[in-house]
């Protein structure tokens, strides 16, 4: 297995959105048209706050002209691991573990039969940024993994894997539907 990048965030959750369309994401920062609505920027609506209202552990929101993903219910390290054929891969939640080697140790031995099916996303762009939901993007950041997938509809499957008491890794996975 290839190294992980991890990433984390200051708290809120990871949104994983178009390329093209992130530059649209302000994070914590009003929008112009919020602030028109609100006569303070504390109490302007932003994408941040927006995001912090999706309830689970993954959920969509639509947006004007686009949609954006997000993970997480709690500011875990987060990494991406693609399928080799591009139809797919594994988002990585380290709730706890003790330390990088056992976690890229435990991710060679993920049990198939413990996925739970949760939705399905379709994905309408091949090259997508994962960030913190707080921050505006920023492609020279640390802090950003790039998901390339082929676009198309993908069943979302989530694992509580805990393969043993000191390990606990909360994977989504992204899996590219068959057309029947």
């Amino acid at each position: 297995m290839i190294p992980l990048k991890w990433i984390s965030s200051t708290g809120g959750p990871f949104v994983i959105m178009g390329k093209e369309k992130s530059k649209q994401w302000k994070g914590d920062s009003p929008s112009e048209d919020s602030m028109l609505k609100s006569s303070s920027p504390v109490t302007a609506d932003t994408h941040y706050k927006q995001a912090c209202n999706v309830k689970g552990l993954w959920g969509i929101l639509e947006f004007e002209n686009y949609s954006a993903m997000f993970i997480g219910d709690e500011p875990a390290l987060t990494a991406w691991i693609p399928f080799d054929n591009g139809l797919g891969g594994t988002i990585v939640r380290w709730i706890y573990a003790e330390n990088n080697e056992e976690v890229e140790r435990y991710l060679e031995k993920i049990p198939e039969s413990n996925w739970t099916v949760d939705g399905i996303v379709q994905i309408t762009s091949e090259v997508m940024y994962m960030f913190d939901s707080v921050e505006a993007v920023d492609e020279t950041s640390e802090d950003l993994i790039i998901i390339s997938l082929k676009t198309g509809s993908y069943e979302i499957l989530t694992q509580e894997y805990k393969p043993d008491e000191n390990t606990h890794l909360r994977l989504h996975r992204f899996r590219m539907k068959k057309e029947k």
